[in-house]
């Protein structure tokens, strides 16, 4: 399968179920479907309020600095690649303005690419 990425122009439609910019992991990881968060194991451990940057020790997701994961707007990576994912690409991602690299190939991704991915300048990696 072969990807081009192409620029196109953002429409006025608003993405569904996108969250605003937050300052926790926990809004990072709610942009994902619950069933995604199961398969990565993305659930916040005990200690997630004395630790808001939980996120970053996945090597999955890439905040530059720890600070980065404290507010998902800072996400420049996000690394799911052969992670056996299926249902669709949640339009919650749109809402990562600075990812440059958004790897999903090898699962089992079905649907359209997300409108709100539009909302992706930086992104150099799909």
């Amino acid at each position: 399968m072969f990807f081009v990425i192409t620029p196109f122009a953002a429409t006025t439609a608003q993405p569904q179920a996108v969250p605003p910019a937050g300052s926790s992991c926990a809004d990072l990881v709610n942009v994902l479907p619950p069933q995604w968060q199961m398969t990565l194991n993305l659930t916040a451990p005990a200690n997630a309020t004395a630790n808001p940057y939980w996120c970053c020790n996945s090597n999955n997701i890439c905040c530059g600095e720890p600070s980065g994961c404290y507010n998902i707007g800072k996400v420049y990576g996000i690394f799911f690649q052969g992670m056996q994912l299926n249902g669709s690409t949640p339009d919650g991602l749109g809402s990562l303005t600075s990812l440059q690299k958004l790897h999903l190939f090898k699962n089992s991704l079905t649907g359209t690419i997300p409108e709100s991915l539009g909302n992706l300048v930086n992104l150099t990696e799909l």
